[in-house]
C-alpha cells in the first residue's frame, strides 16, 4: 500500500486540474469545480456530453455566468461575505446564483484543500 503525503496529494491534483484547464480551455477555478462535480473523474466528465452540452453541464456543476445588468464594468457589487465593493469581473457566481468576491471564493477553496476536504 502507498501513501502519500498531503503536499503530494495537492501537487498530484493541482496537475490534474491544470491538465483540465488546458483541455478545456477553462480557469483553474472552473476546472477544481468541474473536477468536483464528477467525483475526481476525468473520464466521466470527458465522457458527459460536455463538449456538446457545456452550458447545461455547467449550470448543473454549479458554473452560472454572471448577469451583467449593463456593459458597464464600473457598476459596484457588494460580496455579502465579506461586505466589499467590487466590480462585475471581480465577482464570481455561485450555483445557487449568488456572487461572491473572487478572493473570498479562493479563501473557500484553499481552506476546503488544506482541511482535506476536496474529495
Amino acid at each position: 500500500m502507498i501513501f502519500l503525503r498531503f503536499d503530494e496529494i495537492k501537487r498530484v491534483l493541482d496537475h490534474k486540474i491544470e491538465e483540465l484547464q488546458e483541455l478545456l480551455d477553462i480557469t483553474y477555478d472552473e476546472a477544481l469545480i468541474l473536477f468536483h462535480y464528477f467525483h475526481w473523474n476525468r473520464d466521466k466528465l470527458e465522457n458527459s456530453d460536455w463538449f456538446s452540452n457545456q452550458e447545461e453541464l455547467s449550470k448543473k456543476a454549479g458554473l452560472l455566468p454572471l448577469e451583467k445588468p449593463s456593459s458597464k464594468e464600473e457598476i459596484e457589487n457588494e460580496c455579502p461575505v465579506c461586505m466589499g465593493e467590487y466590480c462585475e469581473k471581480e465577482l464570481d457566481s455561485l450555483k445557487c446564483g449568488h456572487t461572491i468576491c473572487i478572493n473570498c471564493w479562493e479563501v473557500f477553496i484553499n481552506d476546503k484543500v488544506n482541511r482535506k476536504k476536496v474529495l
